[in-house]
């Protein structure tokens, strides 16, 4: 698959995100794709109906999610994206800003595998939560 595009199916998959379409994110997505959210509990899962579920979720706690890209990288048929994500917590209504970094590997051009690694200390401190 060609950089550029690795690069439209992430941009409609992010897109998709900060506007909480659910059917555009999942039309990304291969059937049997994995999602990989690390620092969470449950954080590996398969299937689109489990990666809805998780989304519904993040919908229902965050509002926003606007991603501003900070460095992305490719490789034959990944590849490696950081960035700033921009969200409102729904909860408390602060305003959040964490570093992300997103590994995702396409098969038949979509995500068939998607990594995201987030700094979930810096969330929880914008959060509220106490020090470690």
């Amino acid at each position: 698959m060609s950089r550029e595009d690795m690069d439209a199916v992430l941009a409609a998959h992010i897109t998709a995100e900060a506007a909480h379409d659910m059917e555009g994110i999942l039309a990304t997505l291969c059937d049997d794709a994995v999602h990989q959210l690390t620092g969470v509990p449950g954080g590996l899962i398969q299937g689109r109906e489990a990666i809805r579920e998780r989304y519904a979720g993040a919908f229902a706690e965050f509002e926003g999610g606007d991603l501003q890209p900070v460095h992305r990288t490719h490789g034959d048929d990944y590849l490696i994206d950081e960035g700033l994500w921009h969200a409102r917590h729904v909860a408390s209504g602060r305003a959040v800003v964490i570093r992300l970094l997103h590994v995702c590997e396409f098969r038949d051009r979509r995500i068939s595998k998607e990594i995201v690694w987030m700094d979930t200390a810096a969330l929880a401190a914008q959060l509220g939560a106490p020090a470690p």
